[in-house]
């Protein structure tokens, strides 16, 4: 009998010893496994980074217009006209208290629209006064005034007649009302204050605009 247990004994020790190697080989798995998963996630990470820069570095490369110029003076004009309206009833119609995807919406609008413009010549332009002076996306006032006040820019670079900013959102009133209630007019007449001081801020940037064209 007690040579039977002293054969046993070894034997008992051997398998305890085979039970903690597997044990120890499946956790240097599982650690493997949750190291690869981490390497994954990093990698993915540097992936996403990769491209915003990429996005980030396309903007400012590929800001430059494909579109052929455009010689018909009267083909300019005609677009020219029918663009402008289009700006000025989409800025008289941009939120009055946007979200911060919705100014970066506008913004980047505006920006392709630069590029797609179908008057080559004319976007390009239009780029060159982005660069000096961005469009505000604050509110709808200040989206107006900017658009009146670039516009009025190109009026005095042709020599056309300069217009009054001071009427620009009720010029543009589409007619499509009826989305504002009443809880928004008290919002806007809270924000009378700030709205004035941007319209005042825009005024005189647009009376250094023109002191700028003229010069």
């Amino acid at each position: 009998m007690k040579k039977g247990i002293r054969h046993i004994i070894p034997i008992i020790g051997i398998l305890i010893m085979i039970i903690i190697f597997i044990s120890q080989f499946q956790n240097s798995n599982k650690t493997i496994e949750e190291m690869n998963k981490i390497n994954d996630i990093t990698k993915e990470r540097g992936k996403s980074r990769d491209k915003l820069k990429l996005k980030s570095t396309s903007k400012s490369t590929t800001d430059i217009s494909f579109m052929p110029k455009m010689p018909s003076e009267e083909a300019r004009a005609e677009l020219g006209k029918s663009s402008w309206r289009l700006l000025h009833t989409m800025l008289s119609r941009f939120p009055d208290n946007p979200t911060l995807e919705q100014e970066e919406d506008l913004r980047e609008f505006i920006r392709l629209f630069s590029i797609l413009y179908p008057c080559g010549e004319c976007g390009e332009h239009f780029r060159e006064m982005l660069k000096k002076y961005p469009i505000q996306t604050s509110n709808r006032k200040s989206a107006s005034m900017w658009g009146c006040s670039v516009h009025n820019i190109v009026n005095k670079r042709l020599g056309k007649e300069i217009y009054d900013c001071s009427t620009i959102l009720e010029d543009y009133d589409c007619g499509c009302g009826g989305e504002e209630d009443e809880e928004e007019e008290e919002v806007v007449d809270s924000n009378s204050n700030t709205s004035s001081n941007t319209n005042e801020a825009l005024r005189n940037l647009e009376i250094e605009l023109g002191n700028k064209m003229g010069g």
